[in-house]
């Protein structure tokens, strides 16, 4: 199972806009594309994925330390495994080595659940196929254009239950072991 964390803003750059004007239409109307200033609002999400599909997605409150990680952990990682169909014990918790993951805080919660955690190198680029999932969910909210944060919470909780599972099957596959 890979997990990892994400901003979605609310008015964010999805995508890239390019507008073809005439020499001297620059400020027309039709040739200009309404922006925010800093993205209008945003929200960190935590989220896990496996080969069968996706699984929770859960809002992070605030700035996330040590603690805040383990209580996500604690609410989604169960209810993931179960929706994901994954055997128990037999499944590896992929995480990066933010301080957060590798406090000794962490590492003892993470101890006391007996979850077989993938070794992560220092200094690695992020190789974590989750990445490409984060994309594909902040191109998908942008087409939606919610209007608040709250919106944008509950529109990124549908479009990621509506991932395909192909697709999250072949990042998996084209993963190395």
């Amino acid at each position: 199972m890979f997990c990892g964390q994400t901003k979605v803003e609310l008015f964010g750059k999805a995508h890239h806009s390019t507008v073809y004007r005439k020499q001297n239409e620059a400020y027309k109307e039709k040739n200009t594309v309404p922006t925010v200033k800093h993205g209008g609002g945003s929200k960190m999400f935590w989220g896990c994925f496996a080969a069968s599909s996706t699984g929770c997605l859960d809002g992070v409150q605030g700035i996330m330390k040590s603690g805040d990680y383990q209580n996500i952990l604690g609410r989604n990682v169960g209810p993931s495994v179960r929706k994901l169909g994954l055997c128990q014990r037999s499944w590896v918790f992929q995480q990066d080595i933010d301080p957060k993951h590798t406090s000794n805080s962490t590492k003892k919660w993470l101890e006391t659940k007996r979850w077989r955690v993938l070794k992560w190198p220092a200094m690695s680029p992020d190789l974590n196929p989750i990445e490409n999932l984060w994309r594909d969910l902040r191109i998908a909210v942008a087409r939606r254009q919610p209007s608040n944060l709250r919106d944008l919470e509950q529109t990124a909780k549908k479009e990621w239950s509506k991932i395909p599972f192909k697709r999250c099957k072949n990042l998996v596959d084209g993963y190395r072991k």
